[in-house]
């Protein structure tokens, strides 16, 4: 489940204190696996992801990032004076996310999760992009939309150059032993219909291309009726689908060999009981006739008892 390691587990609160911060805490690889290994231990989940944030890449490029409680993450913004800095000096400074990928792979092998598959993630460039020119998180990052109209030269320097670092730093966790990979677009519903296709979905299928032979999933959140273009024109080999996708409509337009993941709404989860349960069941039932796999339409919510996601493991189990 899409942050499956995290504050809802008492057990990673406790985890958290031992680092003064949540960026140190990231790069600590003893630490992040210990987190991925959580809930793994809790509820025996088919796969592992690798504990890190989108926006250590942000970091290795030399910029400021600092994550506020109240505020969420805040880094120092980039304009057209901004100078990429060299792909093979930022890869370096991530290599601390391979360490981390592999340790976790051989800890998983020595808590008897030998079966279990190992996700590795990146941010897409367009949602990484919307974090370094806004400064911030945003509802609208009206300055990320700004630049990429005003000043489409620099704007297109910038996906490049992430397009191809993000593509490198994927490979990266699958060489230390990812078995698959997934893109985060979380932000892929701001852009118009001329910007979802420069910006969201050509560097995907650029990415995809880099990481040939590898399972990629790829996560448009709130694309609409442009799912489809980003499904198939990118090369995915599945597609997660956020809470407000309806599951009919997307079993009946997008390729019946491409794998769905989704899409129960993380709220659900939250209040439990027997709505939970069904619309779990209703989603299974929907998509038992396809490569799929069921998850949240976005992020375990730090609120959650820790007994409705058991309680979901086992529905989703006893269906199936």
């Amino acid at each position: 489940m899409m942050r499956q390691a995290g504050r809802y587990l008492s057990e990673y609160r406790q985890l958290r204190q031992k680092s003064p911060d949540f960026l140190s805490f990231c790069l600590t690889p003893s630490l992040t696996t210990e987190a991925a290994l959580q809930p793994m231990r809790r509820f025996s989940f088919d796969a592992a992801i690798v504990f890190s944030d989108i926006l250590l890449v942000a970091h290795a490029m030399g910029l400021s990032v600092v994550f506020d409680e109240k505020q969420g993450p805040l880094l120092s913004k980039i304009d057209r004076r901004f100078r990429f800095p060299r792909e093979e000096d930022v890869l370096k400074k991530l290599q601390v996310v391979g360490e981390s990928v592999s340790l976790l792979r051989e800890k998983l092998k020595e808590e008897s999760f030998s079966n279990t598959a190992l996700i590795g993630f990146c941010g897409a460039p367009w949602t990484l992009a919307a974090y370094m020119v806004e400064g911030k998180g945003s509802k609208d990052f009206f300055l990320l939309r700004r630049l990429a109209l005003e000043d489409r030269g620099f704007f297109k320097d910038l996906i490049a150059y992430l397009t191809s670092l993000l593509s490198r730093f994927l490979m990266m966790q699958v060489r230390a032993g990812a078995d698959m990979v997934q893109i985060f677009d979380s932000w892929a519903g701001l852009a118009d219909t001329e910007q979802f296709h420069e910006w969201v979905v050509a560097p995907t299928a650029m990415m995809v291309k880099a990481l040939q032979g590898t399972f990629v999933m790829g996560f448009a959140k709130q694309a609409g009726n442009r799912l489809f273009s980003y499904a198939c024109d990118t090369g995915l080999n599945g597609v997660s689908l956020d809470s407000g996708c309806d599951l009919v409509l997307a079993n009946k337009t997008l390729p019946h060999d491409l794998v769905l993941q989704g899409n129960i709404d993380p709220v659900r989860l939250l209040v439990g009981g027997k709505g939970m349960k069904d619309e779990a069941i209703r989603i299974c039932e929907q998509c038992r006739h396809r490569p799929f796999v069921f998850n949240l339409g976005h992020g375990i919510l730090k609120d959650t008892p820790p007994e409705h996601v058991e309680d979901l493991v086992k529905t989703v189990r006893e269906f199936r």
